[in-house]
């Protein structure tokens, strides 16, 4: 006797089948639900991997070591030799004046 659905099985389909449009609301506030959760989830994920990738380019390796004096090229050979280093090039950074007043930033 308990392999049928029961009474309020039964009444909840009956009164759907009459209806239809009565259920048709909270199954599409379920279904935009669902869609914007799964929005969400992609947005915040390509946002993440965003910051990483933005970070990976900012610093151009996976270490980088920033000195607060003159550059010295000779110090990569120095670096290069800290065990663990796989290999190392000296970079340096420095800003120039151009004609009109303007400047650039040089590598």
């Amino acid at each position: 006797a308990s392999r049928s659905r029961g009474l309020s099985g039964a009444l909840a389909g009956w009164q759907l089948a009459r209806r239809p449009m009565r259920g048709a609301g909270p199954v599409l506030l379920l279904v935009l639900a669902v869609a914007l959760g799964m929005l969400a989830v992609g947005q915040g994920s390509s946002w993440e991997r965003s910051q990483d990738d933005q970070a990976d380019f900012r610093a151009g390796t996976q270490v980088r070591v920033l000195s607060n004096g003159t550059e010295d090229p000779g110090r990569g050979a120095a670096y290069a030799a800290v065990p663990g280093v796989r290999s190392a090039s000296p970079a340096s950074r420095t800003t120039v004046s151009l004609s009109g007043g303007r400047q650039a930033t040089v590598l």
